[in-house]
């Protein structure tokens, strides 16, 4: 089972203004990052995508680009890492939402959310 983007590899207001062309190739061209810019790796083998959230949100996370309408990508779970109280998320057909965790280790004002595919 290997999904993938494509060539999406990030989303939020900070790239909206200036669009990536390549993996980080124009950060800190845009606007300074807030809790809705993310970015987006995966695993070699397709399994496993890891989302970089450029602060730390107090509402609800919406990825356009992990909604069911738009991705071939199917999550099957989402873990913040470096957490033990399970995250609560759903893919809907606009978005995949992940609510705040009350529980969120930051490092460097970011999180990053483990998600299988």
């Amino acid at each position: 089972m290997t999904s993938s983007l494509g060539n999406i590899f990030s989303e939020g207001p900070a790239s909206k203004g200036v669009a990536l062309s390549a993996q980080g190739f124009n950060e800190g061209k845009g606007k300074p990052f807030t809790a809705a810019d993310v970015r987006y790796t995966a695993s070699k083998d397709g399994r496993t995508l890891y989302v970089i959230v450029m602060g730390v949100p107090t509402e609800a996370l919406r990825l356009e680009a992990l909604g069911r309408s738009s991705s071939a990508v199917t999550i099957t779970g989402a873990h913040l890492l470096g957490a033990k109280a399970s995250l609560a998320w759903r893919q809907l057909d606009e978005a995949l939402v992940i609510e705040p965790s009350v529980e969120a280790p930051a490092i460097a004002g970011t999180l990053v959310v483990k998600l299988t595919l």
